[in-house]
């Protein structure tokens, strides 16, 4: 099992973090995707599954077709659930992030 924080770059964790302010609505709905997931019974899922079920929901919603989530932020997310609800480290698939 690794570290949920190997490979890490500050750098990136940085503009993860500034990400996030900017947009903190995607960590809900992140959550409520993955207890979504969670709840289906399944063993495991990615994060990157999650992103593109909040796609799929927000083009319900959204008709302009301006809702996007950089990939980049996946695996970020992922990590922020898993501090938030340590539940998830057996659901979510981590892989070590590249500096």
């Amino acid at each position: 099992m690794i570290n949920i924080y190997d490979g890490m770059s500050q750098e990136m964790l940085q503009k993860f973090r500034e990400y996030h302010r900017e947009n903190p609505w995607i960590f809900d709905e992140f959550c409520k995707e993955a207890f979504a997931l969670k709840d289906t019974g399944r063993e495991q899922f990615g994060a990157k599954e999650i992103f593109e079920r909040m796609r799929w929901q927000r083009q319900e919603f959204n008709t302009q077709g301006d809702f996007k989530i950089n990939n980049t932020w996946a695996p970020y997310y992922a990590r922020a659930l898993i501090k938030k609800f340590p539940e998830f480290r057996k659901y979510l698939v981590l892989k070590k992030l590249g500096a």
